[in-house]
């Protein structure tokens, strides 16, 4: 499938990460966040990978960025809102970005790696459920 981008100021959620109240991330990591079309987030949302395998919740009362340096790779991932919001970016991004990516209270957030080799589903209640394939969780 080919990915069909859309400029970051055209991006619904571009706020939480152009706008000083909330945070301004520097161009250099900007540009690492990819807003995906409209259809081509409502065709990746289709392909959602269910996976099972070892799986792990964690409390995100406190942003888990050893967890997930420690579990995820560096590696390309989609990260979506709901069918027709999401971005492609890093892991290196979205974890040194984690807490503007997944916020409390108002956001369900489902993460996962082109390979579809792990599924991270962030909860409004500050929990991530981690599902790694064929892997131990650290």
């Amino acid at each position: 499938m080919k990915l069909e981008y859309i400029n970051t100021n055209d991006f619904e959620l571009n706020w939480r990460w152009t706008q000083k109240s909330h945070c301004l991330i520097p161009e250099e990591d900007l540009i690492k966040i990819k807003p995906l079309s409209e259809a081509c987030s409502e065709s990746i949302y289709k392909q959602t990978p269910v996976i099972s395998g070892v799986s792990q919740e964690i409390d995100c009362k406190e942003t888990p960025i050893l967890f997930l340096t420690k579990n995820l790779g560096k590696e390309t991932v989609y990260v979506s809102w709901s069918k027709n919001i999401a971005v492609q970016t890093d892991t290196l991004t979205l974890i040194k970005y984690f807490s503007d990516f997944c916020y409390p209270s108002s956001d369900d957030v489902t993460i996962w790696p082109v390979n579809n080799s792990w599924l991270l589903q962030y909860n409004h209640y500050e929990t991530i459920t981690f599902t790694k394939l064929n892997n131990e969780i650290i």
